[in-house]
């Protein structure tokens, strides 16, 4: 007990520490919130909190937004392909019962042993971040909550700038943070995802929402890709289909091109990096590849796809109903070549190599949709007019 005491000093500490660094302007109410943020269940559940393997300042998004750009693209506007998709995703509710909030949070907030759901709670330009309760008989919970942290904190750093300059009003917020969110039925109650399978009926109803691997690289990346494209020019580049990624495979189809590669090196190279296959590529060198195809892992391919549509090399993008915020913006043969499954694969590359104006003309068409819609304030409009629409829902209360 005494160690716990003395742990629980040290967090006291490190929790005012944390708010200096994370939020200026700390408080004794926002001490409070930051504890309750990780426990439910006070003393012995904070003998296990760790520092996060995540530095706050890689989590905070809002330090790289160009507030006059953003002001400059709200007051143009979202393009139509935009404002369908908020519109088709808020069309399942009718209306909106917060009451039944923590009630949802609580039931499938963890899921394979991972927190999944987090609660939001805006009021006044501040945010709280409520998480499920956590069942004491889960191991590695130090994991679970540095996972769910690094998920979290970008999207709590943007809704938090947001609230404070009054983009977005009072509100709460359900959020899955997981790859795909786990569901036994359909939610009877609004839930933001980064990503969809159209397939899934206890997915169709989720909102889509700008992921946290984007709202935190993406002006970085979109730096690095302009570099590399004037270092990796089209007529050096190597005359492959090329392609590096991990086991996270729920379409089957990461395996098949392995499989497809190992049989034909000569127009396919593909690979998983944990299997010792392979290492680790830097988006930079996928460059020096003409040919780059995006696959889903366990929802589509969150960062990869935006960074490939940004390259000089032509994109292929396996075809399934996983989605993203921004994929009615993007269609097949302008912005990429399609894919349907492994026999596609000789049949598009041949295409290419035959018809060099049309790859280029996509090159170009992608690279502009990334320019004109996918830059970090870019992201931010889209959230401000969703969450915006969304607050226009009217409160029913059981």
């Amino acid at each position: 007990m005494k160690k716990c005491l003395s742990m629980l000093s040290i967090l006291v500490l490190a929790a005012l520490l944390g708010m200096l660094l994370f939020d200026k302007t700390p408080t004794s109410a926002s001490v409070s919130t930051c504890v309750e943020t990780y426990f439910t269940k006070p003393l012995h559940h904070l003998c296990l909190l760790q520092s996060s393997t995540t530095p706050l300042e890689n989590c905070r998004p809002s330090c790289r937004i160009d507030e006059a750009l953003l002001k400059q693209k709200l007051a143009i506007g979202l393009p139509r392909w935009a404002r369908t998709q908020i519109k088709e995703d808020l069309a399942h509710f009718k209306n909106i019962d917060p009451s039944e909030f923590k009630i949802i949070l609580n039931k499938n907030g963890i899921a394979k042993g991972f927190i999944q759901l987090v609660l939001f709670r805006i009021e006044n330009g501040k945010i709280d971040v409520i998480l499920p309760e956590i069942p004491d008989h889960l191991p590695n919970r130090t994991v679970v909550l540095e996972t769910a942290e690094r998920q979290y904190l970008p999207i709590y750093d943007v809704l938090k700038y947001l609230a404070k300059k009054n983009y977005i009003k009072a509100t709460n917020l359900i959020f899955s943070i997981s790859d795909f969110t786990d569901l036994t039925t359909p939610t009877t109650q609004p839930i933001f995802t980064y990503a969809k399978d159209l397939d899934n009926p206890t997915e169709k109803n989720l909102i889509l929402f700008p992921d946290w691997m984007n709202l935190c690289t993406v002006t970085a990346t979109r730096k690095k890709i302009r570099n590399a494209r004037e270092l990796y020019p089209w007529k050096d580049k190597k005359d492959l289909l090329f392609w590096r990624g991990g086991k996270n495979d729920s379409t089957g189809f990461r395996q098949k091109l392995v499989n497809y590669s190992h049989e034909h090196p000569n127009i396919v190279d593909a690979e998983f990096v944990q299997s010792n296959q392979a290492k680790f590529v830097d988006p930079v060198d996928h460059l020096q590849y003409k040919y780059l195809i995006s696959i889903d892992g366990n929802r589509c391919s969150w960062e990869r796809l935006v960074w490939h549509l940004h390259s000089n090399s032509l994109v292929f993008k396996h075809q399934t109903n996983q989605v993203q915020w921004f994929f009615k913006g993007i269609s097949p043969y302008k912005d990429y070549v399609p894919i349907l499954n492994e026999d596609d694969i000789p049949i598009q590359i041949a295409w290419a190599n035959t018809h060099p104006k049309e790859v280029q003309s996509i090159i170009k068409n992608a690279n502009k949709f990334i320019e004109d819609n996918l830059a970090l304030e870019d992201l931010c409009v889209y959230i401000i007019a969703l969450l915006q629409e969304y607050q226009q829902k009217p409160i029913s209360r059981q």
